[in-house]
């Protein structure tokens, strides 16, 4: 589990920058969210997510938002709803590497294997990562594509990524 939540937040945090809110007081309150994410613990993640669901209210173009909504709907179990809110941030900006990334975790979750590795597929279009590597890997062995699971941990491994290092000593050797 703890590995997961390292993995989802290293995830949320890669690319952000790129997001662009349009109101004041949604980035305020997701600023104030992330804050609870990355410096609280997970029994926090409620008062996180009424700041998420706040920022929405103030601005339901903020895909930021979508995209922190899903990932603390994703830690908390909620797949189904996950998957709503990282589709919602894709329909706001189809540029948004986090946003598949987050909705490809889901899609592992859920056994959809095959929509997982698109999803991935496209983030490493967009923006090329150890994280994303990593998990399309992981699809892709779930999936039976042993050789090109290999090559993504390892891509992920030469990236930096410990578990990308971990997966490819422990799968392909």
């Amino acid at each position: 589990m703890k590995k997961t939540i390292i993995i989802l937040l290293l995830i949320i945090s890669q690319g952000t920058e790129t997001i662009y809110a349009q109101s004041k007081q949604d980035v305020i309150l997701v600023n104030q969210a992330k804050d609870i994410i990355y410096n609280g613990n997970q029994q926090d993640n409620g008062r996180a997510l009424a700041l998420i669901n706040k920022a929405i209210e103030f601005n339901p173009k903020n895909a930021e938002a979508f995209c922190y909504r899903g990932l603390l709907n994703n830690l908390a179990g909620y797949n189904k709803e996950a998957l709503i809110d990282y589709n919602n941030a894709l329909v706001l900006d189809k540029t948004l590497a986090i946003a598949y990334k987050g909705r490809g975790i889901v899609k592992d979750n859920l056994h959809d294997y095959k929509g997982a590795i698109a999803d991935y597929d496209v983030a490493i279009k967009l923006s090329p990562d150890m994280v994303a590597y990593h998990y399309r890997g992981s699809a892709k062995m779930m999936d039976g594509q042993t050789e090109d699971a290999c090559a993504d941990f390892k891509k992920s491994c030469e990236l930096g990524f410990s578990y990308g290092c971990s997966d490819y000593q422990e799968n392909c050797k």
